[in-house]
């Protein structure tokens, strides 16, 4: 089964060069109509290149987050689980102790 952080890997690619991308046809509009030359194409490309990785380090910000809720989210199982096991070897120890009570009981009651 496939991992569902692979369509957020997948975003953060198509983010990245979006960004790119966009910047610099942007900046090539702004050239043809303001004939300035390649000056706002080059303008426009370095902002999306900076947005691009802005939004990189933010996806990677939020997957680091989400990673650290899920290995917490883990450990509380774990945590629960073991406290779950060492509940019911209380309980079986406890039942142990009430049978072997019983039978005192019984030996008393039967030996007097």
């Amino acid at each position: 089964m496939p991992s569902p952080l692979y369509g957020r890997y997948a975003a953060v690619g198509f983010e990245l060069t979006g960004s790119v991308l966009g910047g610099f046809f942007v900046g090539r509009a702004v050239d043809a109509r303001l004939h300035t030359h390649g000056i706002a194409l080059y303008i426009g490309f370095f902002i999306g290149i900076s947005c691009g990785f802005w939004l990189l380090f933010r996806t990677a910000r939020q997957l680091e987050k989400d990673a650290a809720e899920d290995e917490r989210k883990e450990r509380e199982a774990d945590d629960a689980a073991k406290l779950l096991r060492r509940l019911e070897q209380v309980e079986r120890e406890i039942d142990g102790d009430r049978e072997a009570e019983k039978k005192r009981t019984d030996r008393r009651s039967h030996g007097s």
